[in-house]
């Protein structure tokens, strides 16, 4: 019968390497070879696991070789430390006790030999796994508390540094921080002043652009991104969105959470870890707080009904309308043979969905109740009017003002920073100053338009609903009122013969009448 060697590296080997120790695996394999040629056994195999992986499942060497020794095929395996066969929780040192115990293969260590049928060598192996489980969690808890330490200090603990960044080692203490790599931070720059400003088109007009907008300029310019892959928008979006940028440090924002589904154990990410660190850092920061606060604030309020370029909206109530259970926003289905419903998308959502008929007189008896004297002008939602523009209304057109202030306030943040030449700041500033005069005219003309009683043709906000020439207006409309609509339904039903039991919960962007 033939013998073969199983070499694993552990993670503690791995920081060893760093400090200069030497390579592990070339280290343990000369070791059992001389120890093999001493004691006369001929090795026939040797395997190499450099994943240093907590369960079998994340072995791939460990389990071929367990295959085999379930099969009869060695007679022993010399590994360095019993602790190199398994670290993982009770199922795996189950597994491999029985898997060595029922095959009656040895198990040698320079140490001692594991005879799988002595009583006495398979207690002593089973306390040996358990004692490594221990250390495994004693040592995995002590790097995650100075992982921790590290963080707090505002050093840099991952081990892919961000986009705009390298890691650098520290002089003269422990750990690694970040240092800026000129021309990512200049990308970075662009990518934030793109989302809040634009970039200059045809015809020298600039306005602010989307993550997929950013993303498509990028891989025109064929710019690489940190993996060398195309721009993505969620790749932008996470640049936009991270604060290390600022000069801090997140930690645990998206911890690695582990799940059992049928029988496997897998890891994933969590959306977002509301307890997270977040520690100034003893990096350079690339973006000020200021551009960073303006770019969330333009993130919250940015929210789009998802439709492609050639296809309209159908639902009057996209993007407003919000599941009480899931706070996902519910959704239209077509039916051919009966009236559209109402859904929430997540399945298993305990939810009942309704007609979309039934909940838009719900929505317009708030509406009548809540807006009785208010009126509109009728040219603002006509079929010619632009739907993409929301400066109808008095309430938007302040916010668009508001927003020109921070534009002008950053144009000369940018100046200070050398970011914007005087040049392209003069030009900035006019531009803007332009803009804000056309807005304040507007707030102008519709604080006439905007009152009780308003004369022909302005017409009540109920009656400019129900004369909207499609769903998409009608979106439009409810959007100028509505922030949120939170839906709530626990029973009824298709069948039922009370179609609106249903609780609504409204969330205005105008300040009600009622």
């Amino acid at each position: 019968m033939a013998y073969c060697i199983y070499l694993r590296k552990s993670r503690a080997d791995t920081e060893a390497e760093a400090k200069g120790e030497g390579e592990t695996l070339a280290r343990h394999k000369a070791a059992l070879l001389e120890f093999a040629k001493k004691h006369s056994i001929v090795i026939s195999a040797i395997y190499e696991e450099i994943i240093s992986g907590e369960s079998i499942a994340a072995r791939p060497v460990i389990k071929q070789l367990l295959l085999e020794v379930e099969k009869g095929m060695w007679e022993g395996v010399l590994v360095m430390e019993i602790e190199r066969l398994a670290r993982g929780d009770t199922m795996d040192q189950g597994i491999i006790a029985r898997t060595f115990q029922y095959s009656g293969t040895k198990i040698i260590t320079p140490q001692k030999t594991y005879h799988p049928h002595n009583a006495f060598d398979q207690e002593y192996f089973e306390f040996s796994l358990f004692m490594s489980r221990r250390e495994y969690h004693t040592i995995n808890r002590r790097l995650q508390q100075g992982r921790l330490a590290s963080v707090k200090e505002g050093k840099f603990v991952g081990s892919i540094p961000p986009y705009g960044y390298e890691k650098m080692r520290l002089s003269n203490e422990k750990g690694f921080s970040l240092l800026p790599i000129a021309w990512e931070a200049d990308v970075v720059k662009s990518i934030y002043h793109w989302y809040l400003y634009g970039y200059e088109e045809e015809g020298g007009k600039t306005a602010p652009v989307g993550t997929t907008r950013i993303a498509n300029k990028l891989n025109a310019m064929q710019i690489p991104s940190k993996t060398g892959k195309k721009w993505s928008a969620s790749s932008v979006r996470d640049i936009l969105t991270n604060p290390v940028y600022t000069g801090k440090i997140r930690w645990q924002y998206r911890p690695g959470i582990k799940k059992l589904q049928q029988g496997k154990i897998i890891s994933a990410r969590c959306y977002q870890n509301s307890s997270h660190t977040l520690v100034k850092g003893l990096h350079q920061p690339i973006i000020s707080e200021e551009v960073f606060q303006n770019v969330q604030n333009r993130m919250k309020n940015r929210y789009h009904t998802p439709v492609s370029k050639n296809r309209s909206i159908k639902n009057p109530l996209s993007g407003i309308l919000i599941c009480g259970v899931c706070q996902k926003h519910m959704i239209r289905r077509h039916y051919a043979s009966q009236q559209d419903l109402i859904v929430c998308p997540t399945a298993g959502c305990a939810t009942v969905g309704c007609s979309l008929s039934v909940l838009e007189k719900r929505i317009l008896d708030i509406i009548q109740h809540c807006f009785s004297d208010v009126v509109l002008p009728w040219e603002s939602f006509s079929p010619h009017y632009d739907e993409n523009q929301n400066t109808s209304l008095l309430s938007f057109e302040k916010e668009k003002l508001s927003q020109l202030w921070q534009q002008k306030n950053m144009a000369y943040t940018f100046l200070e920073q050398s970011i914007y030449s005087p040049a392209v700041f003069q030009q900035r500033i006019l531009e803007i100053e332009k803009q804000m005069a056309l807005c304040q005219n507007q707030i102008q003309l519709l604080s006439l338009q905007w009152q009780k009683k308003a004369p022909s043709p302005a017409k009540s906000i109920g009656a400019l609903y129900k004369q909207m020439p499609n769903p998409q207006a009608k979106n439009q409309l409810l959007k100028q009122i509505f922030h949120t609509i939170v839906y709530q339904r626990a029973s009824g039903g298709r069948w039922q013969k009370q179609k609106d039991n249903f609780k609504l919960s409204v969330f205005f962007k105008l300040p009600p009448f009622c």
